[in-house]
């Protein structure tokens, strides 16, 4: 996808998609690599998992707010 952008002959709005693409990408691949470092982490007994009370409703709201954004990049719909 890099190199696409990289074409001279390349629109505006195109390479913008591009590079929204490869941010968005990019971000995700990060996220799932410090999931696996903390899951590393955690196997290692470095991490203490420890219980405590969560307002489940307050959870969803903030899962539902942050899915906010894939909804619009994706053009998808979200129903809670």
């Amino acid at each position: 996808m890099l190199t696409y952008c990289r074409r001279r002959g390349l629109d505006s709005k195109t390479r913008d998609e591009y590079i929204g693409t490869i941010e968005r990408c990019s971000n995700q691949l990060l996220h799932l690599i410090d999931d696996i470092i903390d899951v590393a982490k955690i196997e290692a007994g470095e991490i203490k998992i420890k219980k405590s009370p969560i307002s489940l409703v307050q959870l969803v709201r903030d899962t539902a707010t942050t899915m906010e954004k894939y909804k619009a990049d994706k053009g998808t719909g979200l129903s809670c």
